[in-house]
């Protein structure tokens, strides 16, 4: 008959084991939007439907729901994507950010672009 400890013993760390590895393992997952509010891809999507139209202000009240977003996103998948990625989807959004104050779409479009394909790519 097994005992309580000898349950404990095996069940814990299996149990441990396999969370770690479904956390690892989940970053497509992981990145998907929890509710409305964090829907990254929409949001980004959404500011360059405005960075099209040349409505800076609105896209720039936008930007500030993809950086919360963005924020909130990074801390889910920070342990199963690369820290490289994450780094490099930082360095994305503050340039888009400075080419929306310079009002360039020359410096904003092709970060733009990078990012679509940093998201599709994490995870």
């Amino acid at each position: 008959m097994i005992t309580l400890n000898k349950m404990l013993l095996y069940c814990i760390p299996t149990l441990f084991m396999l969370l770690s590895a479904a956390l690892l393992a989940g970053g497509t997952w992981i990145k998907e939007p929890l509710g409305e509010k964090h829907d990254i891809m929409a949001q980004m999507e959404y500011m360059h439907s405005l960075i099209d139209k040349k409505e800076w202000e609105k896209a720039s009240d936008e930007y500030d729901n993809v950086e919360a977003s963005w924020e909130t996103i990074s801390k889910r998948v920070q342990f199963s994507v690369e820290r490289d990625d994450l780094e490099a989807i930082n360095e994305t959004l503050a340039k888009i950010k400075g080419g929306m104050k310079q009002k360039d779409t020359s410096i904003v479009y092709p970060e733009l672009y990078y990012f679509y394909e940093l998201w599709e790519q994490l995870g």
